[in-house]
């Protein structure tokens, strides 16, 4: 039987904060060392305006924690949603951490599993509008099961003794010191301090002679982690320590299904990333097992099994088999663990079923696969685990069938068979022979989430922004100062030194630049306030609490809590307000200006150029000629789009006035070509400016 024993919790030396360690001890089963595995559970969201989160929480749970028996629970932050109905306010609400207390509680009691195993985690969820930790709004330090364990401090560890191994587990809170209320509260912000702690626990066995795998537990992705102050990434701890994965959650399946991303450091060191999708939305859960030194995973979709009356039912219709090893080369496998003719060299799994199973077998198949002819079946061996619902099996791999072929990708399946002869099938696992990664294929939103450090994103695109906006401003100017001041004339008289088109394009060039000047300034003053000054001022804690003003240097806030001015608070997190503003607001709308000034210029210019135009004012009882051009159809075109930006930022009204004015003094007025007509003596210059 499992024995779970609470060893030891202390204060760490040499800190203010407080990290914790529990030992929990594993017998050893008839010699042999088994594997062991948790459940990881991510983004619960629990709000009291989706009560049905919580609901499926308390009804799926129970009954799968029984069948698994796992020997730890991870729940990896965004315990609560702190968000209002509407979905405009983001703060912390008691009513959802007691329906999260609750729910966990009730979990605990049901599945039989002792407190003491479950652990959870900040996300920044937890942390909106929270200024001070231990302070009256900071609800996670009163309901969550880490702080009713009287776990305290940023940094937890878990060791699970198995035989001649320990498996280290270390939960780590990146969330805000001061938390900020959304959508300025969305990575993960370690201090020097935490990273210090995480290197302490991370050190525990390091002077052991036993051996010794590590994970890492926590909210955020590596991409959505800002550096400290002094510029250190809990990534480089990660490959300094060996850990075999770090798991996490925050994307949610909405950015995609295969968030796992190998990282492979400058010295060689190598770990796992691995998210974890949302149980909010998706109710999804994950085992994990570490066997013999490897680390593999196994995501359950319980989404349809929400309807499901009794917990009876799930049992008995649901069946899960996990294969330990080989490792998946897509997402599993390490360039320094390769099938090597050792201990590796073995087909294993865990089947975890009510069913009472009597035998298994493993079944290889080229890759692609081919289900009529497979390459190999062989029986595996049923080993003991002593836990009920749970059976081991292994058996060795036949290497001399993969060597030396002209393929080195296989699949593996394994089919276990019960009592009355019933199959119970996993999920395909492609694996490697010769211990290389495959590549994993991303979509365009997961390659983005999981491949970029957003934090060096940020000053990237919002130079290039400012340095666009700028340039609509300064280029003009520059090039008619420089490259035309001498040379460039208006109206037929014009010596045309170069073709007809490059000189319309300079025309174009010397009226944008000739434009409004009180335009151009409040352009200017525009772009440079945003550059320099507060966007907008702010209750960013709560009522009780200062304003604070937000810039693109993030947000400042006085008198918190007697500590003076705090700034640049939320960085890069600003950037989810920041940079939609520039780039989907601010730099359509100058490239609608101009081109609208363009669009004018190049209608002089035409006008001018029209081979009909001089025997149509010569016959006054002709009609005005009329073309697409004269029609003024691009401006039309440019004018639709210019209600596209509005429509993302304009209230109700301001829109519908915008729009009325807009069709009534743009679109319904007759033809502007009589008016270049007027003279054909007038130049370019001022039949534009003359226009309206």
């Amino acid at each position: 039987m499992v024995l779970w024993a609470l060893l030891l919790c202390y204060l760490s030396s040499g800190t203010a904060l407080l990290t914790n360690h529990v030992q929990i001890a594993d017998t050893q089963i008839n010699d042999r060392e088994r594997p062991v595995w948790v459940v990881q559970l991510s983004d619960l969201h629990f709000s009291v305006y989706h009560p049905q989160r919580a609901a499926h929480f308390k009804k799926l749970l129970p009954p799968l924690l029984r069948l698994i028996k796992p020997s730890l629970v991870l729940i990896t932050g965004d315990l609560t949603d702190g968000k209002s109905k509407d979905l405009a306010t983001m703060r912390q609400d008691e009513s959802e951490w007691l329906e999260y207390k609750d729910a966990l509680d009730w979990v605990v009691s049901q599945s039989g599993l002792p407190m003491q195993i479950f652990f959870d985690v900040r996300g920044n969820h937890d942390k909106f509008g929270v200024p001070e930790i231990g302070g009256h709004l900071d609800y996670y330090a009163k309901y969550s099961i880490t702080a009713r364990q009287n776990r305290s401090g940023p940094v937890h560890s878990i060791t699970l003794q198995n035989g001649d191994w320990k498996h280290l587990f270390v939960g780590i809170d990146l969330s805000m010191e001061i938390g900020l209320r959304g959508p300025c509260n969305v990575f993960g912000h370690p201090s020097d301090q935490t990273l210090d702690l995480l290197n302490k626990e991370l050190s525990k066995w390091d002077n052991n002679n036993q051996k010794v795998t590590k994970i890492v537990f926590g909210h955020f992705p590596t991409s959505f982690i800002a550096g400290t102050e002094d510029g250190k990434r809990p990534e480089e701890l990660f490959g300094r320590h060996n850990i075999l994965a770090y798991i996490c959650g925050h994307l949610h399946y909405q950015f995609g299904k295969k968030l796992f991303k190998y990282h492979m450091l400058n010295d060689g060191k190598e770990f796992w990333e691995w998210e974890l999708g949302d149980w909010k939305e998706n109710r999804v859960a994950r085992i994990l097992a570490i066997d013999n030194g490897h680390a593999s995973f196994l995501d359950l979709d319980l989404l349809g099994m929400k309807e499901l009356d009794t917990g009876h039912e799930l049992l008995e219709s649901k069946d899960f088999i996990l294969i330990t090893y080989p490792l998946d080369a897509q997402k599993m496998q390490r360039q320094g663990y390769a099938l090597n003719g050792s201990v590796n060299d073995f087909v294993r799994a865990l089947v975890f079923t009510q069913r009472e199973v009597t035998s298994a077998k493993a079944v290889v198949y080229d890759f692609p696969c081919c289900p009529e002819n497979p390459s190999e079946e062989f029986m595996l061996e049923q080993l003991s685990v002593d836990v009920d619902n749970t059976y081991y099996f292994a058996a060795p791999l036949n290497l001399s069938g993969y060597y030396g072929t002209s393929r080195n990708r296989f699949l593996l399946k394994v089919v276990a068979f019960d009592s009355s002869g019933k199959q119970i099938e996993s999920d395909l696992r492609l694996f490697s022979s010769d211990g290389c990664i495959e590549k994993l294929r991303w979509s365009w939103s997961e390659y983005f989430c999981m491949d970029f450090v957003l934090e060096a994103l940020y000053p990237l695109f919002l130079r290039a922004a400012f340095f666009m906006l700028l340039g609509f401003l300064i280029a003009p100017k520059l090039y008619v100062f420089f490259v035309l001041k001498k040379g460039l004339t208006f109206g037929p008289s014009q010596k045309k030194k170069s073709p007809s088109t490059w000189n319309d394009i300079n025309e174009v060039i010397a009226y944008i630049e000739n434009a409004s000047t009180t335009t151009w300034l409040m352009e200017l003053i525009l772009v440079l306030y945003l550059m320099f000054m507060p966007w907008f001022w702010g209750s960013i804690f709560g009522d009780s609490y200062p304003l604070g003003s937000m810039s693109v240097r993030g947000w400042s806030v006085n008198n918190l809590s007697s500590l003076g001015l705090k700034q640049g608070l939320g960085v890069p997190d600003v950037m989810v307000i920041v940079l939609p503003f520039l780039y989907h607001i601010l730099l359509p709308l100058f490239v609608f200006i101009y081109a609208l000034h363009a669009e004018r210029a190049f209608v002089c210019i035409h006008m001018r150029n029209d081979k009909h135009r001089k025997s149509m004012e010569a016959d006054k009882s002709v009609e005005p000629y009329s073309c697409k051009v004269c029609a003024r159809w691009s401006r039309k075109a440019l004018l639709f789009i210019c209600l596209g930006v509005l429509c993302l930022h304009a209230q109700v009204d301001t829109f519908v006035a915008i729009v009325i004015i807009i069709f009534h003094r743009y679109l319904f007025f007759p033809s502007e070509c009589l008016l270049f007509r007027r003279s054909s003596k007038m130049s370019p210059q001022q039949l534009v400016c003359n226009e309206f």
